[in-house]
């Protein structure tokens, strides 16, 4: 899959944020070869966030105008 696969204007998944880390030099080099740093912006400086109990929808579920973290319980 690439990044001109991926929906837009839509949900995919739910998560619980448990942990935002502030990455330092160290953290992106700890994640050099992992999907994530493939997938993802490893910058000293960027945040990364820690997900917990990741949901997968089995197919989008199509919501606009909610940019950034939100709570599902507010729309």
């Amino acid at each position: 899959m690439t990044l001109s696969d991926l929906p837009y204007g839509a949900m995919v998944a739910t998560a619980i944020l448990t942990d935002c880390i502030k990455m330092d030099e160290e953290y992106v080099e700890s994640m050099q070869g992992t999907r994530e740093f493939e997938l993802g912006w490893f910058a000293p400086g960027r945040y990364a966030f820690v997900l917990a109990d990741i949901v997968q929808f089995s197919k989008p579920t199509p919501i606009g105008g909610k940019q950034g973290l939100w709570d599902w319980g507010t729309i």
